[in-house]
């Protein structure tokens, strides 16, 4: 059973040396065995957005669960919050009505950023698809 693999050490050496030390951690994530998985959904995405971004990205390739909340609107508008600030009414409307996202708006040059919330004004609701990302600007 599950609690019986999550309880015993042995099969889960086991499992490592069959498969290996990656195969090994998903199995133990996927089996409910990360105690991060059972934090509410909102402690959860408060807590990864003080990671700085490659410390998501690692986190986001541990198993479906955490990679699915990792790239979250829900998760990159909080990690725009804790980076970058309050963002502008325009700036809200753009990433979540737009349908361009919050990742996008985060890793967005300022400049493109101004340029696509121009175009917005002027009537046009398409995103160019030349804006560039700059994500040593807000690595940590």
């Amino acid at each position: 059973t599950v609690e019986e693999y999550l309880d015993n050490s042995a099969t889960q050496s086991n499992v490592v040396s069959v498969f290996g030390s990656l195969i090994a951690r998903r199995v133990f994530c996927a089996l409910g065995g990360s105690w991060l998985l059972k934090l509410p959904s909102s402690a959860l995405v408060k807590t990864i957005s003080f990671l700085n971004l490659r410390e998501v990205f690692y986190l986001s390739q541990v198993c479906r669960a955490l990679r699915k909340i990792c790239l979250s609107e829900v998760m990159w508008q909080q990690i725009y919050l804790e980076h970058l600030g309050q963002p502008s009414l325009e700036v809200r409307e753009f990433a979540g009505e737009s349908g361009v996202g919050w990742q996008k708006v985060f890793f967005m040059d300022r400049l493109q950023l101004q340029k696509e919330l121009s175009r917005k004004r002027k009537g046009s609701s398409r995103p160019s698809s030349q804006a560039s990302c700059r994500p040593s600007d807000t690595n940590n």
